[in-house]
């Protein structure tokens, strides 16, 4: 009986599956920079020399990640759950590929080289959605 009924609450909340959107290329490749940066993040408060390389991703990187899964929200009509469930689908996807010592440095280089240049641009983006709403004199 409480199976059922919290089923149905379920159910109730969710978007209908004709309003649900598969995800893009480009979601898929977002949520995948959003996952390197959180482990990139991670190894780089470790001290991990592989990391230290890059600039400092935690405070920027957090922001990409929160964009990007409010993005795939609202342009897919998918619950935070699911979206949340395929960030660490990416995320053991990137500890699965450096889990081989030998190759850890260039996936994460090949990563980075990526997704560096899309952080940036969100950067920019931010600044400028957030000059726009200052309130003005």
């Amino acid at each position: 009986m409480m199976f059922t009924f919290l089923f149905a609450a379920f159910v109730a909340q969710s978007a209908p599956v004709s309003a649900l959107m598969p995800l893009t290329d480009t979601h898929r490749r977002d949520m995948r920079c959003a996952a390197l940066f959180a482990i990139v993040s991670t190894l780089q408060k470790d001290r991990s020399a592989l990391a230290l390389v890059y600039p400092d991703v935690t405070q920027r990187g957090r922001a990409y990640f929160a964009d990007i899964g409010e993005r795939v929200v609202r342009e897919t009509g998918q619950t935070k759950e699911t979206v949340q469930r395929e960030f660490l689908v990416q995320v053991w996807q990137w500890r699965d590929a450096i889990d081989i010592p030998e190759e850890t440095c260039s996936v994460i280089a090949a990563g980075m080289e990526t997704c560096l240049p899309l952080l940036d641009a969100a950067d920019t983006a931010r600044m400028a959605d957030d000059a726009t709403t200052l309130p003005q004199p």
